[in-house]
Protein backbone atom coordinates (compact mmCIF):
# COMPACT_ATOMS: atom_id res chain seq x y z
CA UNK A 1 0.00 0.00 0.00
CA UNK A 2 2.90 2.64 0.41
CA UNK A 3 4.87 1.23 -2.35
CA UNK A 4 1.67 2.67 -4.26
CA UNK A 5 1.21 5.86 -2.35
CA UNK A 6 5.16 6.80 -2.99
CA UNK A 7 4.42 5.53 -6.25
CA UNK A 8 1.25 7.51 -7.22
CA UNK A 9 2.25 10.76 -5.79
CA UNK A 10 6.25 10.21 -6.93
CA UNK A 11 4.28 10.30 -10.61
CA UNK A 12 1.81 13.47 -10.04
CA UNK A 13 4.75 15.36 -8.20
CA UNK A 14 6.77 14.57 -11.24
CA UNK A 15 4.78 15.72 -14.00
CA UNK A 16 2.08 18.09 -12.30
CA UNK A 17 4.28 19.81 -9.27
CA UNK A 18 4.59 23.10 -10.66
CA UNK A 19 0.51 23.25 -11.17
CA UNK A 20 0.11 21.36 -7.73
CA UNK A 21 2.57 23.16 -6.10
CA UNK A 22 0.65 22.61 -2.63
CA UNK A 23 0.80 18.85 -3.16
CA UNK A 24 4.42 19.25 -4.33
CA UNK A 25 5.24 20.95 -0.69
CA UNK A 26 2.91 18.46 1.08
CA UNK A 27 4.77 15.49 -0.29
CA UNK A 28 8.24 17.22 0.45
CA UNK A 29 6.85 17.82 3.98
CA UNK A 30 5.99 14.00 4.35
CA UNK A 31 9.09 12.98 2.84
CA UNK A 32 11.02 15.25 5.58
CA UNK A 33 8.50 14.51 8.61
CA UNK A 34 9.10 10.53 7.90
CA UNK A 35 13.05 10.84 8.23
CA UNK A 36 13.19 12.98 11.24
CA UNK A 37 10.41 10.89 12.66
CA UNK A 38 12.41 7.76 11.86
CA UNK A 39 15.32 9.75 13.41
CA UNK A 40 13.50 11.33 16.56
CA UNK A 41 10.51 8.47 17.13
CA UNK A 42 13.08 5.78 16.92
CA UNK A 43 11.93 2.78 18.50
CA UNK A 44 8.46 3.78 18.63
CA UNK A 45 5.37 2.24 16.42
CA UNK A 46 5.80 2.65 12.86
CA UNK A 47 2.04 4.28 12.62
CA UNK A 48 3.37 7.07 15.21
CA UNK A 49 6.07 8.34 12.88
CA UNK A 50 3.96 7.70 9.64
CA UNK A 51 1.63 10.18 11.46
CA UNK A 52 3.81 12.64 12.49
CA UNK A 53 4.76 12.69 8.12
CA UNK A 54 1.40 13.18 7.59
CA UNK A 55 1.02 16.03 9.53
CA UNK A 56 3.60 17.69 8.58
CA UNK A 57 2.70 16.86 4.75
CA UNK A 58 -0.33 18.24 5.45
CA UNK A 59 0.89 21.51 7.60
CA UNK A 60 2.96 21.92 4.19
CA UNK A 61 0.00 21.60 2.00
CA UNK A 62 -2.19 23.92 4.30
CA UNK A 63 1.00 26.62 4.14
CA UNK A 64 1.25 26.17 0.30
CA UNK A 65 -1.99 27.23 -0.18
CA UNK A 66 -2.08 30.04 2.17
CA UNK A 67 1.80 31.52 1.92
CA UNK A 68 2.19 30.09 -1.45
CA UNK A 69 6.22 31.61 -2.11
CA UNK A 70 7.16 30.80 1.81
CA UNK A 71 5.87 27.70 1.64
CA UNK A 72 7.31 27.03 -1.91
CA UNK A 73 10.98 28.24 -0.78
CA UNK A 74 10.77 26.12 2.46
CA UNK A 75 9.62 23.03 -0.05
CA UNK A 76 12.75 24.16 -2.16
CA UNK A 77 14.95 24.37 0.84
CA UNK A 78 14.14 20.53 1.75
CA UNK A 79 14.00 19.33 -1.37
CA UNK A 80 17.36 20.97 -2.79
CA UNK A 81 18.83 19.83 1.15
CA UNK A 82 17.20 16.36 1.01
CA UNK A 83 18.39 15.91 -2.50
CA UNK A 84 21.96 17.00 -2.86
CA UNK A 85 23.32 14.69 -0.17
CA UNK A 86 21.00 12.11 -2.10
CA UNK A 87 23.34 12.71 -5.38
CA UNK A 88 26.60 12.84 -3.19
CA UNK A 89 26.04 9.37 -2.31
CA UNK A 90 24.94 7.91 -6.14
CA UNK A 91 27.90 9.49 -7.40
CA UNK A 92 29.66 6.80 -4.83
CA UNK A 93 31.03 9.65 -2.41
CA UNK A 94 30.57 9.37 1.32
CA UNK A 95 28.91 11.85 3.16
CA UNK A 96 30.20 10.98 6.47
CA UNK A 97 30.25 14.29 8.11
CA UNK A 98 29.96 16.45 5.38
CA UNK A 99 25.67 15.20 5.49
CA UNK A 100 24.40 18.38 7.50
CA UNK A 101 26.40 20.80 5.52
CA UNK A 102 25.42 19.50 1.56
CA UNK A 103 22.01 19.71 3.31
CA UNK A 104 22.38 23.01 4.25
CA UNK A 105 24.40 23.88 0.77
CA UNK A 106 21.56 22.21 -1.49
CA UNK A 107 19.10 24.30 0.44
CA UNK A 108 20.42 27.33 0.35
CA UNK A 109 20.51 26.44 -3.64
CA UNK A 110 16.61 25.51 -3.56
CA UNK A 111 15.49 28.24 -2.30
CA UNK A 112 17.28 30.84 -3.65
CA UNK A 113 16.37 28.94 -6.79
CA UNK A 114 12.52 29.33 -5.80
CA UNK A 115 12.75 33.01 -5.02
CA UNK A 116 14.56 33.86 -8.36
CA UNK A 117 13.02 31.49 -10.62
CA UNK A 118 9.85 30.72 -9.28
CA UNK A 119 8.14 28.49 -12.07
CA UNK A 120 10.93 27.27 -13.37
CA UNK A 121 12.51 26.02 -9.54
CA UNK A 122 9.07 24.12 -8.97
CA UNK A 123 9.62 22.32 -12.42
CA UNK A 124 13.21 21.56 -11.90
CA UNK A 125 12.77 20.36 -7.80
CA UNK A 126 9.19 18.90 -7.92
CA UNK A 127 10.91 16.56 -10.98
CA UNK A 128 13.95 15.83 -8.80
CA UNK A 129 11.59 14.65 -6.07
CA UNK A 130 9.26 12.43 -7.81
CA UNK A 131 12.14 11.01 -9.74
CA UNK A 132 13.79 10.10 -5.97
CA UNK A 133 10.38 9.07 -4.51
CA UNK A 134 9.55 6.41 -7.77
CA UNK A 135 13.27 5.38 -7.42
CA UNK A 136 13.28 4.50 -4.24
CA UNK A 137 10.56 1.59 -4.17
CA UNK A 138 12.68 -0.01 -7.32
CA UNK A 139 15.20 -2.30 -6.89
CA UNK A 140 17.73 -1.33 -9.47
CA UNK A 141 21.57 -1.42 -10.16
CA UNK A 142 23.29 1.50 -9.91
CA UNK A 143 24.08 1.89 -13.55
CA UNK A 144 19.84 1.11 -13.93
CA UNK A 145 18.57 3.67 -11.00
CA UNK A 146 20.66 6.81 -12.71
CA UNK A 147 19.88 5.96 -16.40
CA UNK A 148 16.14 5.86 -15.16
CA UNK A 149 16.90 8.72 -12.94
CA UNK A 150 17.85 10.75 -15.72
CA UNK A 151 14.96 9.50 -18.01
CA UNK A 152 12.53 10.56 -15.18
CA UNK A 153 13.83 13.95 -14.56
CA UNK A 154 13.92 15.11 -17.73
CA UNK A 155 10.29 13.48 -18.88
CA UNK A 156 8.85 15.62 -15.60
CA UNK A 157 10.63 19.20 -16.73
CA UNK A 158 9.45 18.36 -20.52
CA UNK A 159 6.42 18.01 -19.56
CA UNK A 160 5.69 20.62 -17.18
CA UNK A 161 7.67 22.87 -19.14
CA UNK A 162 4.84 22.34 -22.20
CA UNK A 163 2.32 22.55 -19.84
CA UNK A 164 3.33 25.50 -18.95
CA UNK A 165 3.52 27.37 -21.91
CA UNK A 166 0.24 26.26 -22.25
CA UNK A 167 -0.83 28.57 -19.07
CA UNK A 168 0.32 31.81 -17.40
CA UNK A 169 3.11 31.07 -14.64
CA UNK A 170 2.01 31.01 -11.33
CA UNK A 171 3.35 34.13 -10.41
CA UNK A 172 0.95 35.57 -12.70
CA UNK A 173 -2.15 33.86 -11.35
CA UNK A 174 -3.89 35.34 -8.30
CA UNK A 175 -4.26 33.52 -4.87
CA UNK A 176 -7.08 32.90 -2.87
Amino acid sequence: MMVAAEVLFGILVLFMGRELFWLFVGVVGGMFGFRLGLHYLHGQPHWEILVAALAAGVLGAMLAILLQRFAVAAAAFLAGGSFLPVLWGELGLKTGHLHWPLFFIGGIIGALMSMILFDWALIILSSLTGSVLILDVLHLSIIGRSILFIVLFVSGVVIQSLRMKKRRPLTEQKSY
